[in-house]
């Protein structure tokens, strides 16, 4: 028979300090509220122009969260990580100037994105609901 498989949803960004050295049994993973901000499956990671923030673009419905209304999440909706410097940082929902250009957009869930000279990037993925 098969093994069993435990998934434990986690509502927390997770970091490791790159700047040390570690292997796979002392690893220290420090937790990260997201603020509320809304858990989404496979959305794209663009970095900001000076590599203090992430900004969180599309994604769809989460497999742990019970099920939202598509127009409670906008598919322009941006969550914005910023970094502190000391291993953490805090999630915020980044409206854009002239955000009215996303409005039109659809969300999509799956895609491979890149940020290119403070350029945000979506390539594929299919439509989320």
């Amino acid at each position: 028979m098969g093994q069993e498989f435990n998934v434990n949803p986690s509502d927390a960004t997770l970091s490791i300090d790159m700047g040390t050295t570690w292997q796979k049994d002392t690893i220290t993973f420090k937790s990260i509220s997201k603020n509320g901000a809304t858990n989404l499956n496979v959305p794209v990671p663009w970095l900001s122009i000076d590599n203090q923030s992430l900004f969180s673009f599309g994604g769809g419905q989460s497999f742990f969260d019970e099920v939202i209304n598509p127009p409670d999440i906008a598919c322009w909706d941006l969550k914005d990580f910023t970094v502190d410097g000391k291993g953490l940082g805090t999630w915020d929902l980044f409206k854009p100037v002239g955000d009215s250009a996303f409005r039109g957009l659809t969300r999509p869930e799956g895609a491979n994105g890149a940020t290119v000279d403070n350029t945000g990037f979506i390539f594929g993925g299919h439509e989320s609901v």
